[in-house]
């Protein structure tokens, strides 16, 4: 289904040859339009709402601290020396949302290794996670329920 364009795009759209288009848009507002879905993703994204919980924040927030090197195990074997930047599930969140909060789960990376990839892609390997004890309200995170390489079976 084609997208609806507004009146400013429709005169855009109008002028610009069909190879330039970015979905179903010129240029400008294909740009325009992208700024407008990240501002509003929080809208559209339930994931958005759990990156957004303060239990979520502490938890990456502490791993990070423990982990301040990215884990990233690049072809050769070496480890990348990168900062870490941020915190990535390696079962993707919409995949299985029950480990959102798994440190078994959690790697740390740069930004050139994340990719914003949604989880693991085949064959990449990481170092293994340094985490001690971490405690949300009735939850003990230091002693996950499996192992990342054998998740448990989907229900």
């Amino acid at each position: 289904m084609p997208q609806r364009l507004d009146k400013e795009c429709l005169k855009c759209h109008r002028a610009c040859p069909p190879e330039q288009m970015k979905r179903g848009r010129c240029p400008k507002c294909a740009e325009q339009w992208g700024k407008d879905e990240y501002k509003n993703r929080g809208i559209y994204d339930p994931l958005h709402e759990m990156y957004q919980r303060p239990d979520w924040k502490r938890l990456s927030r502490a791993f990070k601290q423990q982990n301040p090197i990215c884990q990233f195990i690049e072809a050769d074997g070496v480890q990348c020396h990168q900062p870490a930047a941020l915190v990535h599930h390696r079962i993707a969140a919409k995949e299985r949302p029950d480990l959102f909060l798994e440190p078994k789960n959690l790697c740390a990376l740069c930004d050139r290794h994340h990719g914003h990839t949604s989880g693991d892609p085949v064959g990449v390997k990481f170092a293994p996670a340094k985490f001690t004890t971490y405690m949300l309200p009735g939850v003990n995170l230091a002693e996950p329920s499996y192992s990342v390489s054998a998740p448990p079976a989907l229900k």
